[in-house]
């Protein structure tokens, strides 16, 4: 167990990229393919792991999540 939250897991995983030593254009690039991945986990891995069906996008709150 730990005291770190799935946000702030989230968020460092973020961070690590908007701060990594690449250029603007592959940071782009790098960031939307991060985005498709969490989106993905999120809508269906996610759910899976706690036994619930995958959620709709629509009524997602990712205010917490990024």
């Amino acid at each position: 167990e730990t005291d770190i939250t799935y946000a702030e897991v989230k968020q460092l995983v973020y961070h690590s990229l908007e701060t990594a030593f690449v250029n603007e254009d592959e940071r782009r690039k790098l960031l939307v393919l991060l985005d498709a991945d969490f989106q993905r986990f999120e809508e269906y891995d996610l759910p899976r792991l706690f036994g619930t069906a995958p959620m709709n996008i629509a009524e997602r709150d990712t205010t917490q999540l990024r």
